[in-house]
């Protein structure tokens, strides 16, 4: 029941609720099928939902934190909120992811995620559980736009996320997006869905002719090598004649003193003088006695 009354209009338990929950939003999509039997001609669909996508949990966990009470003041029933349900939030989601890829749900393979705009708190905790990355005005930015441009609009925010998301421009034909939402009460849910032919088809990668350059006279490099022995074939036996080797005519550079490394050259003194110490014979410049050496 909608309470605003000179006491519980000042509390922002108050504020919070009915913004979320007294407004009476509701989205519905109906069709009525001809009297004549004949089948209109549909536009293009924005998306296919196949019903064993979808997904749904009663969060009862956070039945304590959802509380249902008499305001005397106005002698109504009113719900509160409790500073926990974000977090409630965050755990059933990421319950449903779970239990959705056990399941076959592709949840892990999304191109796009939706939700309801929630609040901030709220949005951490369902980017966090849905195991997307960095802060959620990166990885749910329609949602946030939404959030910023409309506030909280119950359960008809999603629709308003998924606008921003449809004039984007980054959703092409086969793409798999997710919807979540929470609500009512306890319940959350999801639904997974691919793009329809009404957004435009995913770009294709076209071969790009490459020319392939050859070596022409006087660029410097030699002329590509050829077999060292091909083998010429006869009726009885297989000769092999050399052909011409491309490595012959190449000029190497000659090797030089003055492009030797000096390094190189005292090392190779220093190995010279070890060698002749080591043909010097070793006296021992100590004495030693006679009785010692019997």
């Amino acid at each position: 029941q909608y309470c605003w009354g000179s006491h519980t209009m000042k509390q922002l338990n108050t504020v919070v609720v009915n913004s979320l929950f007294a407004d009476g939003c509701f989205c519905a999509v109906l069709w009525a099928s001809p009297q004549d039997g004949s089948v209109p001609q549909h536009a293009a669909a924005y998306l296919d939902a196949p019903p064993m996508w979808w997904t749904q949990l009663c969060d009862t966990a956070a039945l304590p934190d959802m509380i249902y009470r008499v305001e005397k003041s106005e002698a109504k029933y009113v719900f509160d909120l409790s500073e926990l349900d974000p977090y409630h939030v965050g755990q059933g989601l990421f319950t449903m992811m779970h239990v959705a890829i056990h399941a076959g749900i592709p949840v892990h393979q999304v191109d796009h995620v939706v939700t309801h705009t929630g609040g901030k708190t709220v949005l951490d905790c369902s980017s966090l559980a849905l195991g997307l990355e960095g802060h959620p005005k990166d990885s749910l930015p329609h949602t946030i736009k939404a959030l910023k441009e409309y506030g909280n609009q119950s359960s008809t925010s999603l629709f308003f996320a998924f606008d921003n998301l449809v004039k984007s421009g980054n959703v092409r034909e086969g793409d798999m997006g997710n919807f979540v939402t929470m609500g009512p009460g306890l319940g959350l849910e999801m639904a997974l869905w691919t793009a329809g032919p009404r957004f435009p088809p995913r770009h294709t990668l076209k071969n790009v002719p490459m020319e392939n350059p050859k070596l022409r006279s006087g660029s410097g490099l030699p002329n590509p090598p050829s077999a060292i022995h091909q083998p010429e074939l006869r009726d009885d036996v297989v000769v092999s004649k050399p052909s011409v080797q491309w490595l012959q005519d190449t000029l190497l550079a000659d090797m030089s003193d003055s492009d030797e490394d000096p390094h190189n050259k005292e090392l190779e003194a220093f190995e010279e003088e070890n060698e002749d110490e080591d043909q010097h014979e070793w006296h021992d410049p100590v004495e030693i006695p006679a009785e010692i050496r019997t």
